[in-house]
């Protein structure tokens, strides 16, 4: 009988079971790393004009998708080498924004692998350790630019607007698919628009979502509003941000299969082709990306539901 005692974030576990290092062996070479290439390719493929807003939401969903597996894997890996799916299956995505928020502030992390408050240059030259070529400057421009991705991919996930269109995504299609557009211009008059040659147009997208989330009214969790959210994004851009976060996984998995006993010459890392396209490009990116509009209430006019009230109109 085997055990491994382990955290997620700073909540403890401990797995027991037989042949638990197999397992772990087992599961970590059965990681299709593949796969979110392969569904970001199967939405473009089924592109069309009448479909693009769909193949839009699909590429989003499979970006955001890839983000929490790839973080998800790698902090098991930095906190559990040795029993990756059972970190797994007990993290939530608030574990993962803690230790995403940790990392960007180069706090303390609980870890098997001999880190002390790392940043993203840090973690990446970590998984890339084995990663060794002839070129140096090469090498380093490829655990840099990793690093440099992470940098940004962790900065996405940690955004209150990206973690709630996800949820909303995923949870009840909660979201309605198209981008959203600002104009904007000084009333001369209150309530009345200004003239159409004086409204100047400020940004959008035409691919995006809205959404709406719940907020706690008076400080209680009995009472809530909904507030509108938009979010704008560029398919082209996610396709490249899949294509680099699958590479990540890819490599993620091979350095924990050598922490678990693999050779490192029977394993290999991936990079892009082309150095220079670590990142999404500017050109990529929409010109307006997290909008947030709705009514203003006043709560000092409202007098609050107790939950005793709000049961009592199911009576």
């Amino acid at each position: 009988m085997q055990h491994y005692p382990f955290v997620v974030d700073e909540r403890p576990y401990c797995v027991w079971g037989s042949g638990l290092q197999d397992r772990n062996r087992h599961f970590l070479v059965r990681i299709d790393t593949e796969y979110f290439r392969f569904a970001a390719d199967s939405f473009a493929r089924n592109s069309t004009d009448q479909s693009a807003l769909r193949v839009g939401l699909g590429l989003r969903l499979t970006y955001s998708h890839a983000l929490e597996a790839f973080l998800a894997l790698l902090f098991a890996g930095i906190q559990a080498p040795s029993c990756v799916l059972p970190w797994l299956a007990r993290y939530t995505l608030d574990d993962l924004r803690a230790l995403v928020a940790k990392v960007q502030a180069r706090k303390a992390v609980l870890n098997r692998v001999g880190l002390d408050a790392p940043d993203w240059q840090v973690i990446s030259r970590t998984v890339h350790r084995y990663l060794v070529l002839e070129d140096k400057e090469k090498e380093e421009r490829i655990k840099s630019g990793f690093a440099d991705f992470w940098t940004l991919l962790a900065s996405e996930f940690a955004s209150d607007p990206v973690h709630w269109e996800y949820n909303s995504i995923k949870h009840g299609m909660r979201v309605t698919p198209g981008g959203a557009h600002i104009w904007a211009g000084i009333e001369h008059e209150y309530a009345v628009p200004p003239p159409p040659n004086e409204i100047q147009y400020m940004g959008g997208s035409v691919f995006g979502t809205s959404f709406s989330q719940v907020e706690r009214l008076g400080g209680l969790k009995t009472n809530i509003r909904l507030r509108r959210h938009a979010r704008n994004w560029n398919p082209e851009g996610l396709f490249s941000s899949i294509d680099l976060i699958g590479m990540s996984i890819h490599n993620v998995v091979s350095y924990l299969q050598i922490l678990n006993g693999t050779p490192p010459q029977e394993v290999r890392f991936v990079w892009p082709e082309n150095l220079e396209n670590f990142g999404v490009p500017p050109n990529k990116r929409p010109s307006l990306n997290d909008i947030t509009m709705d009514e203003v209430i006043d709560e000092s006019q409202i007098k609050f539901l107790s939950s005793e009230e709000i049961l009592a109109t199911y009576r």
